[in-house]
């Protein structure tokens, strides 16, 4: 990570907690570093373009798809992705559009949902749209809501998201073990980690 960029980062974010983002300059940032104007044009365009710089290192590469992650454990991570830094986020929602913050988040919210194959081999955009911009609303609204998000609601929200989502064809049920059908689970190569996942 390139230090002039990351020193211009801090201070952004320094100055944010301090001030509306329509009231910071460029000016204001270099002065607190002591470093000359150009330098800040030879890495951003604006203090906007900072900004996007910061939530795509702090938050976005983090959430790419990664396949080791279940959705239930990729929407904890994101839970506590925001919460290292929630103050910063909460100053960005405060000062950018949502349709903006969610044209952000999409490519990665979609990118779940395709590698996961959770609404199967649909080719309905309408139906991708909307489940991927829910998912975007949801963790928008995990940042401005007062309280923070708590892990175990996400979770259980992540399996009722997943559950929505799974083609109803698709699906695979999965019953305790001390019952006959909870056998089945067995034949089935069901392994208990997926019954609990499940419940």
């Amino acid at each position: 990570m390139c230090d002039t960029k990351k020193k211009i980062a801090d201070v952004l974010k320094e100055l944010m907690n301090e001030k509306p983002v329509r009231k910071i300059t460029v000016q204001d940032i270099m002065d607190r570093k002591e470093m000359r104007r150009q330098s800040f044009y030879y890495h951003f365009r604006d203090i906007y373009d900072v900004i996007n710089w910061i939530c795509k290192k702090q938050l976005l590469e983090k959430m790419e798809y990664a396949p080791e992650e279940t959705f239930e454990e990729w929407m904890c991570k994101v839970t506590r992705l925001i919460k290292e830094d929630r103050r910063f986020y909460r100053r960005v929602l405060d000062n950018i559009e949502r349709e903006q913050l969610i044209s952000g988040l999409y490519g990665v919210v979609e990118q779940q949902l395709r590698e996961r194959r959770l609404l199967g081999k649909t080719e309905n955009g309408m139906i991708m749209r909307f489940a991927t911009r829910s998912i975007c609303h949801f963790i928008l609204d995990s940042i401005s809501q007062m309280k923070e998000a708590d892990e175990r609601q996400v979770a259980q929200a992540a399996r009722y998201i997943e559950m929505f989502l799974i083609p109803e064809h698709t699906r695979y049920y999965v019953f305790p073990e001390k019952t006959a059908l909870g056998n089945l689970n067995r034949a089935a190569g069901l392994s208990k980690d997926k019954e609990e996942h499940f419940r």
